[in-house]
């Protein structure tokens, strides 16, 4: 094997939502710059513009269904029984499917296989005798064995997926964890870096000096956008959201952005003032590093949530927004209390670095065998 080929890395992301693609890609960006001869060979259907959006280099997409994560009706509706359909029809993972993937690894050349919560590149990186890396803030196995009570066949996945995770070779928590355990290693969030100014977004998006930005955000879903319509007399405010539509628009005070805009979306959380949105760990991560303060809006049955509420309670400045005023417009006076609140500087670095820089030495030890 070739010492260029002993560089690469396969990564095998959750498509659930656009934070565990989002996490990766930080991870993979921070290590690319301090390794930059690293190709990567990424496992998952996220789209594969967002992890060139997002910086990284080099690499080569298979577009490959690598997990289930939790079937959903809305950005805060999880549908339990078409989550057990589709885990039925994925687990227990077919040998085939595991043997063609390990046969790319392998062919690929790949030293390392990271997995940011999709357990079937753990099974592939056995299959392969390639070393595995577990990135995470939690496991399917945990939140799935929250709900199989009422859902009883949602335990034997959860057991299957529970002995999967515990055989990564190596094991990195990010903070807000919602399930401490024995990990290799332990950081701060992880979350995107801007790439551009404050100032210099703020004028690509034509807003003026004496406007206050408000982005609002329900991560990348954009199937029931948030009403805003009321607040159309605010002509010192501007909102800005995802839409359904291709192009950009702007009506009034609200300026329209299709999903795959060329905005990058932390160079919108660090342009704007304050950042409404779901709950959901790189939204959090991202304003996190901001700075700026964060309406959050939280699913109450999800068990995902009470760790990362308490994160942001603890560490962020923060107003809790709920769902139902989300979906039938934020009052007025939530967001003037929002913009009220100062903005509160990080107190952890981001932890996409301290990964890196964990994960570098193994990629240069491996050269050396």
């Amino acid at each position: 094997m070739s010492r260029s080929s002993q560089r690469n890395i396969a990564c095998f992301i959750s498509p659930h939502g656009l934070g565990h693609a989002a996490r990766a890609a930080a991870v993979l960006s921070a290590l690319q710059q301090r390794e930059p001869g690293i190709k990567l060979h990424l496992f998952t259907t996220a789209p594969a513009r967002f992890f060139e959006a997002s910086g990284c280099r080099n690499k080569y997409f298979h577009d490959e269904q690598t997990d289930v994560g939790f079937a959903q009706t809305s950005a805060f509706v999880s549908d339990l029984p078409e989550t057990v359909r589709r885990l039925d029809a994925f687990l227990p993972f077919r040998p085939e499917l595991v043997g063609r993937l390990s046969a790319i690894v392998r062919r690929s050349g790949c030293g390392l296989v990271l997995c940011d919560i999709a357990p079937l590149g753990i099974a592939v990186a056995r299959e392969a005798a390639v070393p595995s890396v577990l990135i995470e803030n939690f496991v399917w196995s945990r939140l799935y064995q929250s709900y199989a009570e009422a859902f009883p066949r949602l335990a034997g996945h959860a057991a299957y997926l529970h002995t999967l995770f515990s055989q990564a070779s190596l094991h990195i928590q990010t903070a807000p964890v919602c399930q401490p355990a024995e990990a290799d290693l332990t950081v701060g969030p992880v979350g995107r870096p801007p790439r551009q100014s404050r100032t210099a977004v703020r004028k690509a998006l034509a807003i003026g000096p004496g406007s206050r930005l408000v982005l609002v955000t329900l991560g990348g879903d954009t199937r029931h956008p948030p009403p805003l319509s009321h607040l159309a007399s605010r002509t010192d405010l501007v909102f800005v959201t995802s839409s359904a539509g291709t192009a950009i628009r702007r009506e009034g005070n609200l300026l329209l952005l299709p999903p795959q805009s060329d905005f990058y979306h932390p160079d919108l959380v660090h342009a704007a003032d304050a950042v409404i949105g779901k709950v959901g760990y790189s939204t959090l991560a991202e304003v996190y590093h901001a700075g700026i303060p964060f309406g959050y809006v939280a699913r109450d049955d999800y068990p995902e949530m009470p760790p990362l509420v308490t994160f942001i309670r603890n560490e962020m400045n923060a107003l809790p927004i709920s769902s139902r005023d989300l979906a039938t417009g934020i009052p007025a006076e939530c967001i003037d209390q929002l913009l009220a609140l100062p903005h509160r500087p990080p107190s952890r670095p981001n932890g996409a670095g301290a990964i890196a820089d964990f994960l570098a030495p193994l990629l240069r030890r491996s050269l050396r065998t």
